[in-house]
């Protein structure tokens, strides 16, 4: 059955705010087995600003420096860092955060995601995984080891 997509899409709208359930398992469905259409809907989604780096990674089942690496094969412009003020100032709040006495390492990684800093998909830390460098010269995993010590 072959339907027009001019209306399909408006259609499909209704009814995910009526059935989401029913609508979000047909989609994941139908990305899972098309990979090209959720890699455009995902890159779609970073090159719009919706989605940063390591979102549209973890979305594509990628390693965030290996998204990179294909990025800038492709052409795609990476957008790194702080794109406003308030942005800097929350990824030094959320970095100043590692050196405040009493806080649990829980406490400091919620304030690192919450800060858009950093995303975290509730796996352990793998300790061949790059890691950042913190306003202290130490990296993440070092900051985190020495919390666990």
């Amino acid at each position: 059955m072959a339907l027009s997509m001019e209306w399909a899409f408006p259609q499909l709208t209704k009814v995910y705010k009526q059935q989401p359930e029913l609508v979000e398992t047909a989609v994941q469905q139908m990305l899972q087995a098309t990979p090209d259409l959720t890699w455009s809907l995902v890159i779609s989604a970073y090159q719009d600003e919706d989605i940063n780096l390591g979102k549209a990674a973890s979305l594509l089942g990628l390693h965030e420096l290996e998204l990179r690496d294909q990025f800038i094969k492709l052409g795609i412009p990476l957008r790194i860092g702080p794109a406003t003020i308030a942005e800097a100032h929350a990824e030094v709040q959320a970095m100043d955060s590692w050196f405040v006495e009493g806080m649990t390492l829980s406490e400091r990684m919620e304030v690192l995601i919450r800060s858009g800093f950093a995303t975290w998909n509730g796996g352990r830390l793998s300790a061949d995984m790059p890691t950042i460098k913190t306003k202290g010269d130490k990296t993440v995993s070092q900051l985190v080891i020495e919390d666990r010590e």
